[in-house]
């Protein structure tokens, strides 16, 4: 199999981007506004702890203000 190490450093560079995005995010309170967006009642949330990620997706604990998870 052919290996073209162009297609590695686009990969790198649209990985740095997307990275970049959840940074801001999570700096800006977007995120958890995003996060909120979704729950039923729309309750706030606060992000524990740091977020993992692997390709194009992240997990990220968020706390809900009634304490759930």
């Amino acid at each position: 199999m052919d290996y073209d190490k162009r297609l590695d450093l686009l990969h790198e560079a649209e990985e740095e981007i997307w990275l970049e995005k959840v940074l801001k995010a999570r700096s800006d309170g977007s995120f958890c506004a995003w996060v909120s967006s979704l729950h039923p009642q729309r309750l706030g949330c606060r992000l524990e702890g740091y977020f993992l990620n692997g390709s194009y997706n992240i997990a990220q604990k968020v706390v809900f203000e009634d304490s759930a998870v």
